[in-house]
């Protein structure tokens, strides 16, 4: 119980211990307002509740907007990843990668899992962790530009490093 509904409760008891002599009809009085004053305060906790808990839910749609398969084609690779949920995070799986010298497909082996521990916070994707082919990590963030475009950001060999992620499409 809040502090203020715990002094408002306490005020009631007092008020009616200390009418003894007084009129039967101003002890109910003084119940009934203070009833109704917890009342309006307990419709404004519950009011709040229901705002916060509406804002944790549009928050937690939000962040699964990452969730889906993402291609990606720039001047170093071909790929096409998935990213999925995993308890309280996100994780990434190769569905295909070519770089020229090394090419994998998900039927070659076992999925292989390249990103882990990917956060949801203050509309970004923070702490994920890639891990490279060739055993290297890296960390990453993650920005939804639109529903169909991710920007991934992380810095390899001291130098930042940027690529676009497409969404595939779903026929």
């Amino acid at each position: 119980m809040k502090a203020n509904h715990l002094l408002i409760f306490v005020a009631t008891l007092l008020v009616m211990f200390s009418c003894k002599n007084d009129k039967q009809e101003q002890k109910e009085q003084a119940i009934e307002n203070s009833v109704e004053i917890m009342k309006r305060e307990m419709d404004s906790i519950e009011n709040e509740a229901s705002k916060v808990e509406v804002e944790k839910n549009k928050s937690h749609l939000k962040s699964n907007e990452i969730i889906g398969v993402w291609e990606v084609k720039n001047d170093y690779n071909w790929a096409i990843y998935e990213i999925e949920r995993y308890k309280n995070s996100f994780v990434g799986k190769i569905h295909y990668y070519n770089d020229g010298t090394t090419e994998y497909t998900k039927g070659d082996k076992k999925a292989y899992y390249f990103l882990s521990d990917l956060v949801y916070e203050n509309g970004i994707y923070t702490n994920g962790k890639i891990h490279m082919l060739d055993g290297s990590n890296y960390q990453v963030i993650i920005t939804l530009k639109d529903k169909d475009e991710l920007e991934l950001k992380m810095t390899i060999e001291g130098q930042p490093y940027t690529e676009i992620w497409k969404r595939q499409k779903t026929n």
